[in-house]
């Protein structure tokens, strides 16, 4: 009885006679019922397939789906469709370097590369589109990303509430520049107690801030910022238990009265600011200057540019 031979998907591959082997149908030797010395025939195949028929050409009469090893540059290919011998149009697969690591050979991206929990070691080269998303989300890490020529990159952990790391000495080459959304330098401190973003804070309590205590004090230490373009001692807690202080920049301040464009602010006592009077500001106790009016004396909120000194 003949042997009828189906693929995968369910179609009929071939039908083999009793006593012959079909080598016209796949890269293999297929005996049918009753071939004499079909032993040494399975044999070859079994070691065909284990070195994924590894040859400088695609194996002949190839199967969809089916692995050849490439020896003319140790690379890993799939066939693209049934009957395809033109090696260039094979996919590749892997090339493997002499040390044991499996990396990806030539690479496009057409969309966005995303890492979910991977890590992408030694170089990451995208050179053959404009724009790159290259979003990383869990705990994936890219260690060296190298896009080519003047493309553009977009770091991401997804969203800006998660939380992300750089690892290493990272340095911005001359001409090139580091943008943030936020305009102030801040730095975590411990605090006595929760406070309020805009509140001004001095140095001393039990910790190491608290609000500052009167007015025209000497002791103002900065503004509690909740828009750090750069936050320092970032690891020290939580807003909570360490806010972070803006000791420079922009930053929204809690004011009481009027205040004019340009005017100094001092302290005005309870973690609040004022306009300076005449004769009042000096080079200790000015919190910065406002960057816009504010045309009312109850408690409001002010643009100001910070300078503790």
């Amino acid at each position: 009885m003949a042997y009828t031979i189906v693929k995968s998907d369910g179609t009929v591959l071939t039908t083999i006679a009793d006593g012959q082997i079909n080598t016209t149908s796949t890269s293999l030797g297929l005996p049918g019922r009753n071939y004499a010395g079909y032993g040494q025939q399975l044999d070859t195949n079994f070691v065909h397939q284990l070195e994924n028929f590894a040859d400088n050409t695609p194996p002949a009469n190839p199967l969809r789906g089916q692995l050849w090893y490439n020896t003319n540059n140790n690379t890993l290919y799939v066939c693209p469709t049934d009957g395809e011998t033109v090696s260039t149009n094979w996919l590749a697969l892997a090339s493997t370097s002499s040390n044991g690591a499996t990396t990806f050979g030539s690479v496009t991206v057409t969309g966005n590369l995303a890492a979910n929990n991977a890590t992408i070691t030694n170089s990451l080269t995208v050179t053959s589109i404009n724009t790159v998303d290259i979003s990383v989300s869990g705990n994936a890490n890219i260690t060296t990303a190298n896009i080519g020529n003047t493309y553009t990159a977009v770091l991401s952990t997804g969203a800006n509430t998660n939380p992300g790391a750089m690892t290493g000495t990272w340095t911005l080459t001359a001409g090139s520049t580091l943008q943030a959304t936020y305009a102030d330098l801040a730095e975590r401190f411990a605090a006595d107690t929760e406070l309020l973003p805009g509140t001004v804070v001095e140095l001393g309590g039990q910790k190491e801030i608290r609000a500052v205590r009167k007015e025209l004090s000497e002791d103002v230490f900065g503004v509690i910022s909740n828009t750090a373009a750069y936050l320092m001692n970032a690891g020290a807690g939580t807003d909570k238990t360490h806010p972070p202080v803006a000791i420079s920049g922009r930053v929204r301040v809690r004011v009481m009265g009027t205040v004019k464009k340009g005017q100094r602010l001092v302290s005005a006592g309870e973690g609040l600011a004022r306009a300076a009077k005449t004769g009042e500001a000096t080079a200790f106790n000015t919190i910065g200057r406002a960057l816009e009016d504010k045309d009312y004396d109850e408690l409001g909120v002010v643009e100001v540019i910070v300078i503790i000194r």
